[in-house]
């Protein structure tokens, strides 16, 4: 009924269209930077590798998410080859990658499968970085501690990067605040 009323344009404008062409991106200012590199790869990385030994079903689902996450990941916070030290994340790269979630991964959140799980648990990272806006701020702990509570520790090892980095930047935006 919406797409017949307002149509797929109006739908897919804003933060749900298409990514924007690579542009240089202006640096930001200097109290909205990290002094040091946001090192994601190895940690996706390690979630690709289990999904390429385990038997799952679901295994073609995760590695897409993982690489729209991966992505999300590079616009936030650049790569090893080319760092980008922002603080503050941008909403219609971060949000993008839940409303881009197809419907089989959404359905293995639901069903508590671990892999989805844990995929989950390193998106929260890009979630962190939306502290700066009221509505955002304390969801990414809120939902890793609800994930590593469900997993246990057999998983604590997975989750060690995603919760040392929320604490890392913690830390520089409780830095940030009292300078």
């Amino acid at each position: 009924m919406v797409v017949e009323t307002i149509g797929f344009h109006a739908i897919f404008a804003g933060v749900l269209g298409p990514m924007p062409t690579e542009q240089p991106e202006e640096e930001p200012p200097a109290e909205k930077m990290t002094e040091r590199l946001v090192e994601w790869g190895p940690a996706v990385r390690r979630i690709s590798d289990l999904i390429a030994v385990t038997n799952d079903q679901n295994s073609r689902i995760y590695e897409k998410v993982v690489t729209g996450l991966s992505e999300c990941f590079a616009k936030t916070f650049g790569t090893a080859q080319k760092p980008r030290h922002a603080f503050d994340g941008k909403m219609e790269i971060i949000i993008a990658w839940v409303y881009r979630m197809e419907d089989e991964f959404v359905e293995c959140l639901k069903e508590k499968k671990h892999v989805a799980l844990l995929i989950l648990a390193h998106f929260v990272v890009l979630l962190k970085t939306l502290d700066w806006l009221w509505y955002m701020d304390g969801w990414a702990s809120h939902i890793l501690h609800g994930v590593a509570l469900y997993l246990g520790p057999e998983f604590a090892d997975f989750l060690r990067w995603p919760r040392e980095e929320i604490e890392r930047l913690n830390e520089e935006k409780r830095r940030r605040a009292s300078a």
